[in-house]
């Protein structure tokens, strides 16, 4: 309990408030905890760029845990992710590069490129995975016996907390501690976007597109036309389900 209050206080240390009113420095501290817990902790995590991957920790769907239509769904690791609906964990990041300006423009570009050809969007979003692109430089940096094994696990996509999981229990002989071999292995890896169809759609998700990109501009208003340039990496969701249209053959 005091781990996870001393936890609690250090995550929403960035935005403690000091005023004559105790009662609503305490609420804005709550309120910022409710973001998180909704919208995910953005860690910014080295990838040999200037601009690093954000993984979001700590989200979750929200509601109650004992509700079953809630499904939820916490990873029991390092560096947990949970799945979350695209309004909640869009809503909850709008002010995440008011605090963290190092964000950039990734939320704009996670939420938008989940948007339909249709104009509707999956309900679920899963948080984020890896692709390994060079796994070479990777087995250089652990024993030849151990080469098999990280092989094996570099076959599918990955989160940072799976790897750690894997090397612990595989027992990975690294030549370095964990933390920079993960730091390699996201250089040599590009990051996806997960989500799901989940149980249907909304017409109001998109609007929150554009709350993202009014405050992504509050914070580099000289990136509008960099932002709107063709040349951006946005992609589509393709979908495995679809809206019928209205005007089909019985009606005519």
């Amino acid at each position: 309990m005091e781990e996870a209050k001393a936890l609690i206080e250090e995550l929403t240390d960035e935005m403690a408030t000091r005023t004559s009113i105790p009662l609503f420095d305490e609420y804005c501290r709550q309120n910022y905890l409710d973001n998180l817990l909704r919208g995910g902790y953005p860690l910014l995590l080295d990838n040999g760029t200037e601009q690093p991957f954000v993984y979001h920790v700590f989200s979750r769907k929200h509601g109650d845990l004992e509700r079953d239509y809630n499904f939820f769904k916490l990873q029991a690791g390092y560096y947990s992710q949970g799945n979350g609906n695209f309004r909640d964990a869009n809503q909850n990041r709008r002010n995440d590069v008011w605090f963290n300006p190092g964000i950039g423009d990734f939320n704009i570009r996670l939420f938008m490129s989940l948007i339909q050809p249709d104009g509707y969007n999956p309900l679920v979003v899963k948080g984020c995975s890896f692709q390994i692109r060079e796994l070479e430089p990777l087995l250089g940096q652990v024993e030849v016996a151990d080469h098999s094994s990280l092989r094996a696990f570099f076959q599918s996509s990955f989160t940072p907390g799976e790897l750690i999981q894997h090397i612990i229990h595989d027992n990975i002989a690294l030549k370095q501690t964990v933390e920079t071999f993960v730091t390699e292995a996201l250089k040599h890896s590009e990051q996806c976007y997960e989500a799901d169809f989940g149980e249907g759609f909304w017409i109001d998700h998109w609007t929150y597109n554009m709350d993202l990109i009014e405050s992504y501009l509050s914070i580099y208003p000289d990136k509008q036309e960099e932002l709107l340039l063709a040349t951006r990496e946005y992609m589509y969701y393709d979908s495995p389900a679809w809206v019928q249209p209205r005007r089909t053959n019985a009606c005519r």
